[in-house]
């Protein structure tokens, strides 16, 4: 086959030649008597001999060849044939939406199959997944080890990032192309920037969709006030549906029914549901199960319990008013030289105190409480570098800076803390710095054990930050970061756990010190029970739109690519060129 046929018309270019040839000069005619017999008897066979003179001439059959091959090699011809081996890179859709049965068993095994094909026409395997963040999953792996790896793979129960999964993929593709193969069912995907950027940098990607489109009737969002649950229901079909949901809680059973429009988004509320665990699960059968059961952990007190310690815990502090200010938090105030020897807080707060403030063995007291899992605050004072801490700052203390403002490196937290004086610090390794300002940390924390120790570098005496309408804001941000009352997370979700710990997943046990959450159900960290949920309204939209590749390959399998001949016609070319120019000098014409 040929891409482009149109340059065969270039061998018209043999005639001209041809003709130069006949139209060279002739040698002079004498008639000579003795000869003319002889003459005669020739002219008969002269188209003959002319025809065997053009073919036996050399030089004129070399360059017919020469122009012919030139010719080849301009229409680009090529044939077809299986992908040759080499590396192949798969980016494969492993998130929520894959676990979907319209085809059956699943979406997930079909793109398996689908990956395994491609695995068998390469040496190198690298495969990429596609969760709530790219996964590396194996690279430049032998193929045996490839198909191995695959029939382990799961999906997991979190959203999709297809897009950064394609981009990273093309930036691991940049020295070396290889082929690309892209496996997903492409829900609620829109990869346009992805594709222009594989583009750019000359890869060829081939797309296979997985999924014809299936029923779904999901829990998509849910939150906790006070001790009441409230969650919305989606229902994805193009029919209205006649929903039961069963609320199960301490072996009790509850349920609610109601009708859902077609793609249409209900609210539900569940009051008071206690302390524990509650599972609240969508009987309706459908073509997702993983967005059909909402888990739910409470803590045995929905109130968060903080302790602030002071020198200073009967007057009416700004600190103090702030805490108090926030709901659903129970507050309790002592000196330090009442302080509990064993905290049973959620949160400790440290502030207005002196270097001999703490008495003997509170730090260690302090020290095993944030170990086992409790938050510890220390708010800046004075004589802080002074004071004997036993390693449990985050920070290196050594003494006042003038006034300065701060930068904010997480305006989530923070969006201004005004302009005051503060404490010169130093980060120390592991460290994580929030806000700063010219000489050092102002907001820091790190993980000590299982818990958490925080540093603010300002308090209430050195500036006007304690005047200010964001002030009780602050310290709410600050008490939800430092210690979160949530025992529910969505899926995709990194807690940092500050050492190793034995976790109890569902279906699982494993031992980190930073646990992703990429499974629905309970985890139970130490005397800790924390739930997992998808709540992903575009993730449970399991209808599958047929996406246009203009024109790109798609392929189901090994895959089928050009094998181009030109490179051989244009070296045999030059060859017979090269062949011309020595019979010309061997000749002496040159």
């Amino acid at each position: 086959m040929f891409e482009n046929a149109s340059a065969f018309i270039l061998l018209f270019l043999v005639f001209p030649i041809i003709i130069l040839y006949l139209l060279k000069p002739k040698p002079r005619t004498l008639k000579i008597p003795s000869l003319m017999l002889l003459l005669q008897a020739m002219q008969k066979s002269r188209l003959k001999s002319l025809i065997r003179t053009l073919i036996r001439d050399p030089l004129l059959l070399i360059q017919l060849i020469a122009i012919t091959l030139l010719v080849l090699s301009l229409v680009n011809p090529y044939y077809t044939g299986a992908a040759g081996a080499g590396r192949v890179t798969i980016v494969l859709d492993a998130s929520a939406s894959m676990g979907a049965t319209d085809v059956l068993p699943d979406r997930f095994w079909h793109a398996v199959s689908i990956a395994g094909e491609y695995v068998k026409s390469g040496d190198r395997i690298t495969i990429i997944l596609a969760e709530d963040s790219p996964v590396l999953f194996l690279k430049d792996a032998g193929r045996q080890k490839a198909l191995e790896a695959l029939q382990r793979l799961k999906p997991k129960a979190t959203a999709t990032d297809l897009n950064g999964a394609l981009i990273f993929a093309a930036e691991m593709m940049k020295d070396e192309k290889g082929r690309l193969a892209v496996i997903s069912d492409f829900s609620g995907q829109d990869i346009t920037l992805a594709r222009k950027i594989i583009e750019k940098e000359g890869i060829t990607a081939e797309f296979s969709q997985v999924g014809t489109g299936g029923s779904n009737v999901g829990i998509v969002e849910a939150a906790i006030e006070g001790s009441d649950l409230k969650f919305f229901v989606k229902n994805y079909n193009d029919a209205a549906e006649d929903v039961k949901i069963g609320i199960i809680q301490n072996g009790q059973v509850r349920s609610i029914n109601k009708k859902l429009g077609q793609n249409s988004r209900e609210f539900f509320q569940v009051p008071d549901i206690g302390a524990g665990r509650t599972e609240v699960a969508i009987e309706n059968h459908d073509n997702l199960a993983i967005d059909n059961v909402l888990y739910v952990s409470m803590p045995e007190h929905a109130m968060q319990r903080v302790l602030l310690i002071s020198d200073s815990p009967d007057k009416r502090t700004p600190l103090s008013i702030a805490f108090k200010s926030i709901p659903s938090l129970e507050v309790h105030e002592v000196s330090f030289n009442r302080a509990p020897r064993t905290f049973n807080y959620d949160l400790v707060v440290l502030y207005d105190y002196t270097k001999s403030s703490p008495l003997p063995g509170m730090m260690d007291d302090l020290r095993r409480y944030v170990e086992s899992g409790g938050t510890l605050l220390f708010v800046a004072a004075e004589e802080l570098q002074l004071m004997d801490t036993e390693g449990l700052l985050p920070v290196n203390v050594s003494g006042m800076a003038d006034p300065s403002g701060f930068r904010i490196r997480d305006p989530g937290l923070v969006d201004h803390l005004g302009t005051s004086g503060y404490l010169k610090a130093e980060l120390r390794e592991n460290a994580v710095e929030l806000a700063s300002a010219n000489e050092g940390p102002v907001l820091a924390y790190w993980n000590k054990g299982k818990g958490k120790v925080v540093y603010l570098g300002i308090n209430d005496r050195w500036g006007d930050f304690h005047l200010l309408d964001s002030y009780p804001v602050f310290w709410f941000k600050v008490l939800k970061f430092a210690s979160p009352p949530g025992l529910n997370y969505r899926t995709g979700t990194l807690l940092p756990l500050g050492a190793e710990q034995r976790i109890e997943a569902p279906g699982s046990v494993l031992t980190t010190d930073i646990l992703y959450l990429d499974q629905v159900g309970f985890y139970r960290i130490g005397d800790r029970t924390i739930a997992s949920n998808l709540l992903d309204e575009q993730e449970s939209d399991i209808s599958v739109k047929t996406i246009d590749f203009e024109g790109k390959e798609q392929a189901a399998g090994g895959g089928i690519e050009k094998i181009h001949l030109d490179p051989v016609f244009l070296i045999l070319a030059l060859l017979f060129i090269f062949l011309e120019l020595y019979y010309l000098r061997y000749r002496g014409d040159l």
